[in-house]
């Protein structure tokens, strides 16, 4: 088992680990992302009129792909109500 030394990756009989200090950097990394799809899941959704909270916890399983999902869908319904109430 070798350490490459300018990427700091395990290399073990052709296949490439990552040593213990940076997994622990890309585990956090991947977590705030986690987190951060989850809280622009919510902000989406209450700005289309849907329920933020719903997407939040929707967004925190989903990650990434419940946000494009929030991003895709057309306004939500409250908005549309508003909109024939002003008329």
């Amino acid at each position: 088992m070798a350490v490459h030394p300018k990427t700091k990756v395990l290399v073990e009989g052709g296949c490439a680990m990552l040593s213990g200090g940076l997994v622990w950097v890309v585990v956090i990394v991947g977590l705030f992302e986690w987190i951060g799809c989850a809280f622009l899941c919510a902000f989406v959704a209450s700005e289309k009129g849907r329920g933020d909270a719903a997407w939040f916890w929707t967004g925190l399983f989903f990650g990434f792909f419940a946000l494009i999902a929030i991003a895709g869908l057309p306004e939500g319904r409250q908005d549309k109500l508003s909109e024939v109430s002003r008329e």
